[in-house]
């Protein structure tokens, strides 16, 4: 069974894609009969999936690029520009967490919102902390290669569930482009990683930070 997590389902049934003319070898026949590899062909482009879910058959883990219309290649992770994420909920108050680069460098920002002993606003050290360009990259690649974010659904809702927990993704990209994600009290495959990805920075700014996302996913 893989360590990968499918994006879409969260099944770990995942096959490896394989790209080219490989040798037929004897493990390799073994691997492609029982799913942990599949032939990607000989055409390989920039976009190429890495992994196959054998259950829901969906594709993911490709480079995070598209091709404009001029047939530019336009690459998610070099046009990040701000990303933002907040979680929290009406009557507990929101955390807020924003990251920015620029023409000065990276920083990010830890913004309460309402309720801020919700959230353990001990010792509160909100305001621009500036951000390493290595740091910016190590996060960067996080989103768009290990918790796969481009194969996320826009919205995640549990309807049974009134006020509870809300949660958003914001990411802003060069030329006024965006990726917006939203859930109300459900949440994708990778979110425990996308919190954990946060928490260093939410820490250090004095805050713990808390979802009701991790007892129910």
């Amino acid at each position: 069974m893989s360590k990968i997590k499918c994006p879409k389902c969260g099944n770990r049934n995942v096959a490896e894609y394989l790209w080219g003319m490989p040798a037929f070898t004897k493990k390799l026949e073994e691997e492609l009969e029982v799913g942990h590899v599949v032939l990607g062909g000989c055409m390989i482009t920039e976009s190429d999936p890495k992994y196959h879910c054998n259950n829901c058959k969906k594709d993911f883990g490709g480079r995070p690029i598209k091709m404009n219309k001029d047939g530019s290649l336009f690459d998610y992770a070099i046009e990040t520009r701000n990303i933002s994420f907040y979680v929290g909920g009406f009557f507990g108050g929101y955390i807020n967490l924003c990251f920015e680069k620029d023409e000065n460098g990276c920083n990010y920002e830890v913004k309460p919102g309402l309720a801020m002993d919700e959230y353990n606003f001990e010792n509160n050290r909100t305001g621009k902390q500036e951000l390493s360009i290595e740091e910016w990259n190590k996060l960067i690649n996080k989103i768009y290669n290990k918790i796969y974010l481009l194969s996320w659904k826009k919205k995640y809702n549990n309807s049974d569930i009134l006020d509870g927990e809300q949660w958003g993704l914001e990411i802003k990209l060069e030329g006024k482009r965006q990726l917006n994600y939203y859930g109300s009290n459900a949440y994708p495959v990778y979110w425990r990683e996308l919190i954990n990805l946060f928490h260093p920075y939410a820490k250090n700014a004095g805050v713990t930070l808390r979802t009701n996302g991790n007892k129910m996913i």
